[in-house]
């Protein structure tokens, strides 16, 4: 009976520690209309974290709600459902401090509509275009810096090394031109690749540098980032070094920086992660290890951390772990074997920032078919490519550990603390009626939206980390 008690008690204490870490901003009346196949919401926090809309949309109608920067309620507005060749909202901008647009957009995003909240004058408007890219590829499309953007190539082999960009505020678009051509692309036996052979080896993935990056979001090796008034791709196709390349959005003058990775004597993989002017980089194979922060701007080395197989890894806060699915995670019994299954695997590292310290996760990624038990090689996963339905949480192996550090990339022994997606977790595990949720990050802390279906309420709660 007395182990009994203090499992509940201890239950008790867990559920009241996610209780505090967890706050209720808002509740709205909010009520879309049936069938639920045509509900969505998009989610925008405007750059400077100032205000935050949710879009909401049923059948007939779509409601802007905004809250300010703390996260209450002020306004909304309503206007009517594009028709239905506009069949998603893909991104929105936002103009000043009380305008925001939402831009609906055919499958193909040859046709989009502009639909305008002006909650100054209360106001909605509309506008439509038809774009240009019968020729095109379309690369990837975004959300940022207030505006969004849908990037393509052209399928002209003389501009195989340009990026172009749609680029939506205030309810109009310009195209912008980025050339590459100044730059080489080169792979490990150096020969060399255009642009476009990069980008269709390669899916050209978007981190949010606020945000808690999970490590499947990483393991690609294009990413990019938007940061201040600029884009900023990480190319570490090459593991030899990582090719650092930044677009200024008001000149579209792009800037290159290559920073060497440290060399092993046998071939091993790479990648990295940009954070806060600083490019953390990772090397791996089955019998080594190395972490390094480097400063972007003058290439300077801050501190690299290394161990090997026979190693026990002294920078690490966390066990050598595998999980695939939703199973019970497992320790690996010594880093060899750690090792030995990353090095199969395609291998990330992310960043996120807590109250206190640097909290990284190092690892790999690899896909388990259910039947068979097969894994798909790092190739493809970088590739970004895969059979219809492989990609899902279930067939997901992860195969980690993870490490805390101050400002100054000095490792710390304890981690304490919950983060803000534990405690989300943890209250997801419980919900009940919550639909078309969206999490986002926005002002330090962890925001969750969500359409209560039998209450018809929006509902925004937000996270924070505990001090690790």
């Amino acid at each position: 009976m007395r182990s009994k008690n203090i499992l509940a008690l201890l239950f008790f204490l867990t559920i009241s520690h996610t209780l505090f870490s967890q706050v209720v901003q808002s509740i709205q009346p909010l009520e879309l209309k049936r069938s639920s196949a045509y509900h969505t919401t998009l989610a925008a926090p405007d750059a400077a974290n100032v205000q935050f809309v949710v879009f909401a949309a049923d059948r007939d109608n779509i409601k802007a709600l905004r809250y300010n920067s703390v996260l209450f309620f002020t306004d909304s507005l309503t206007a009517k459902r594009p028709d239905d060749k506009y069949s998603f909202m893909a991104g929105y901008s936002f103009s000043g401090d009380r305008k925001a647009h939402v831009y609906w957009a055919s499958e193909d995003l040859q046709q989009v509509q502009a639909t305008g909240f002006d909650f100054t004058n209360g106001t909605v408007t509309t506008a439509t275009y038809s774009l240009p890219l019968k020729d095109e590829e379309v690369v990837t499309t975004f959300s940022g810096n207030n505006a969004f953007y849908i990037t393509t190539m052209p399928d002209d082999k003389e501009q195989s090394n340009t990026l172009k960009f749609y680029i939506f505020s205030n309810g109009r678009y310009e195209v912008r031109t980025a050339d590459f051509s100044a730059f080489e692309f080169k792979t490990i036996a150096n020969k060399k690749l255009t642009l476009r052979e990069l980008l269709d080896e390669n899916a050209l993935q978007k981190v949010d540098p606020e945000g808690f990056t999970a490590l499947p979001d990483a393991v690609g090796k294009v990413k990019f980032y938007i940061i201040d008034n600029n884009m900023v791709l990480t190319l570490d196709h090459n593991p030899t070094y990582t090719q650092v390349l930044t677009i200024n959005w008001d000149t579209f003058v792009i800037s290159e920086k290559v920073l060497p990775q440290i060399q092993f004597e046998k071939a091993a993989e790479s990648n990295s992660y940009l954070h806060n002017n600083r490019l953390y980089q990772l090397k791996l194979n089955e019998d080594r290890l190395a972490l390094t922060a480097i400063q972007l701007e003058s290439g300077e080395i801050l501190k690299r951390y290394t161990a090997t197989s026979a190693d026990s890894i002294s920078f690490r806060n966390s066990p050598l772990t595998v999980q695939t699915g939703n199973q019970r995670p497992r320790d690996f019994k010594n880093t060899k074997k750690f090792l030995q299954r990353a090095a199969e695997s395609a291998i990330g590292v992310t960043v996120y920032e807590t109250p206190d310290d640097l909290l990284l996760t190092i690892g790999g990624v690899r896909y388990v078919t259910p039947a068979g038990n097969i894994i798909l090689g790092a190739a493809m996963i970088a590739a970004g490519g895969s059979p219809e339905g492989l990609f899902d949480p279930e067939s997901t192996q992860l195969i980690y550990f993870e490490s805390l550090f101050d400002d100054d990339f000095e490792h710390h022994d304890f981690a304490g603390g919950l983060l803000a997606l534990d405690h989300l977790g943890a209250f997801m595990a419980s919900a009940k009626n919550v639909s078309q949720e969206s999490v986002v990050p926005f002002n330090g802390y962890l925001v969750l939206g969500y359409y209560d279906s039998k209450a018809k309420q929006y509902i925004v709660r937000k996270f924070q980390d505990d001090d690790l």
